[in-house]
C-alpha cells in the first residue's frame, strides 16, 4: 500500500503525462505505475496509439503515456500527438524520462517543458547501462539547477520506483530553466504573445512552435488561433526570419543546445580510469569527425532543398536534433 498526498482540489483530478525520447523505458515506468491495468486507444484522428491507467501514487491518479518524442515542436506525428496532448490537458505533473547515457536529448526536452510552464520530475532511467558506459551524473547537483526532483531508476529492475513513487506525491515544480534566444527572435515573441488568445501552455511556448516550424503550427493551431490570428502570427515569423541567413528552428535549437550544455558541464561526466581516457580520446575523435560531416552535410541541404521540403521529407527533426 502506498502513501498518498493530501491533494488540492485543483491538481485531484489532472493526470500524471509520461514524456520522454524514444527507447528511454517509458512504457517499463507507465507499467510499473498502473500496474497490468491499462486502456490503450487512438489518440483522435491520427492511428498513433495512447495508452491510459491509474497509479497509486498521487492521490490514484490517471496516467498518460505519450509517444516517444525528440521535441515537443513538432516535426512527426508522434510528436504532434505528444505536443497535443500536453495542450489539450492540464496535467498535476510531467513525469520526464530520460536515457541517462544520453542526457543531452532528453534535457532539450525538459527545457521546452519549462518554456510551457509544466511542472516536471525527471527520472533518469537506465542508470545501468549509464554506469557500464563509465557515465557519472550528480543527481543531486542537476536537482539543485533545474528545482524539481531527479530520481534515478532501473525500471526493469524496479531499482529506485520507491522514490520515483516518493517524488510523485510532493508539490510539482516547473524547472528552472531559461533559454534566451537573438534579440530579434525575442521581440518576434513577444509580437507573437500579444497576439495570442489564452493558451493552455504559456503564450512563449506557443510562438516558440510557430518560429520553429511556422508549417506545422499553422496547420495545427489554426483552429485554435482563428485565420485571422495566425495569418498575422505567420507575418511576425516572415519578419523575423529575413533577420536570419539559417532557419529560425535552427538557431532556436542551438540556443537551447546551448543551455543543456551549460547544465552538462555541471553534472554530467566520465569515468577517468587510464582505459576510460583512451576510450574517452577515441570517442571524442570520432564525434567530432562526425560533427563535423553532419553540420557541413546540413548546412548544403538547407540551401539546396529548403525548410520546408527537409520538413516534408522528415529530415529537418534529424538534422537538429542528432
Amino acid at each position: 500500500m502506498h502513501d498518498h498526498a493530501d491533494l488540492s482540489p485543483d491538481t485531484a483530478d489532472q493526470p500524471i503525462i509520461l514524456v520522454g525520447n524514444p527507447n528511454v523505458g517509458k512504457s517499463v515506468v507507465f507499467a510499473l505505475l498502473t500496474g497490468r491495468y491499462a486502456v490503450v486507444s487512438n489518440f483522435p484522428g491520427t492511428t498513433v496509439e495512447i495508452s491510459t491507467g491509474k497509479t497509486d501514487f498521487a492521490g490514484g491518479a490517471t496516467v498518460i503515456d505519450t509517444p516517444g518524442a525528440n521535441s515537443l515542436q513538432p516535426h512527426s506525428m508522434d510528436e504532434q500527438v505528444t505536443r497535443d496532448i500536453l495542450y489539450l490537458n492540464t496535467p498535476r505533473v510531467i513525469l520526464q524520462v530520460a536515457d541517462a547515457k544520453n542526457l543531452r536529448r532528453s534535457l532539450t526536452i525538459t527545457a521546452q517543458l519549462a518554456e510551457m510552464g509544466l511542472p516536471v520530475i525527471l527520472d533518469l532511467n537506465m542508470m545501468d547501462e549509464a554506469r557500464r558506459c563509465g557515465v557519472i551524473i550528480s543527481a543531486g547537483a542537476l536537482q539543485e539547477k533545474i528545482g524539481v526532483p531527479v530520481v534515478q531508476t532501473v525500471a526493469t529492475e524496479k531499482k529506485g520506483f520507491k522514490l520515483l513513487g516518493k517524488a510523485l506525491n510532493t508539490t510539482p515544480q516547473v524547472p528552472h530553466i531559461e533559454v534566451t534566444y537573438p534579440v530579434a527572435i525575442e521581440d518576434g515573441i513577444g509580437r507573437i504573445c500579444s497576439l495570442l488568445p489564452e493558451t493552455p501552455i504559456s503564450k512563449r511556448s506557443v510562438a516558440l512552435m510557430f518560429m520553429s516550424n511556422p508549417r506545422e503550427a499553422s496547420e495545427s493551431l489554426r483552429e485554435k488561433m482563428g485565420n485571422r490570428t495566425t495569418e498575422d502570427i505567420l507575418a511576425v515569423v516572415e519578419s523575423v526570419q529575413a533577420v536570419f541567413s539559417h532557419p529560425l528552428g535552427y538557431i532556436i535549437g542551438i540556443s537551447r543546445s546551448n543551455v543543456v550544455d551549460s547544465l552538462l558541464d555541471a553534472v554530467y561526466s566520465r569515468g577517468v580510469s587510464e582505459e576510460g581516457e583512451q576510450a574517452g580520446r577515441r570517442l571524442r575523435r570520432k564525434n567530432a569527425f562526425m560533427a563535423i560531416t553532419i553540420t557541413m552535410t546540413s548546412m548544403l541541404l538547407y540551401l539546396l532543398a529548403g525548410l520546408d521540403n527537409l520538413s516534408a521529407w522528415g529530415l529537418h527533426p534529424t538534422l537538429l536534433h542528432v
